[in-house]
């Protein structure tokens, strides 16, 4: 099963600049492809962060209204909580 954590995100997007270095510069067909990749991937890491930060946020809002010292901390960001 997929680990859906941040962490893991992160990990992909450096193995997607791992693939765009190794390309050969002169294989532009292939080039444009993995450019074209890398775009729609940093596209959807864009609303995962951002899902991701009003996830801790609800969370942070929720622990202040109950009087929490400590917000739970949202599944995404890797902890096992929420």
């Amino acid at each position: 099963m997929a680990s859906n954590t941040l962490g893991r995100m992160t990990d992909m997007l450096f193995e997607e600049l791992e693939r765009l270095n190794a390309i050969d510069a002169t294989d532009q067909e292939a080039l444009a492809a993995e450019v074209e990749r890398s775009k729609a991937m940093q596209g959807v890491a864009k609303e995962i962060n951002a899902s991701a930060k009003s996830q801790l946020d609800a969370a942070q809002f929720r622990a202040e209204w109950a009087g929490a010292k400590q917000a739970a901390v949202p599944k995404v960001l890797g902890s096992g909580g929420e």
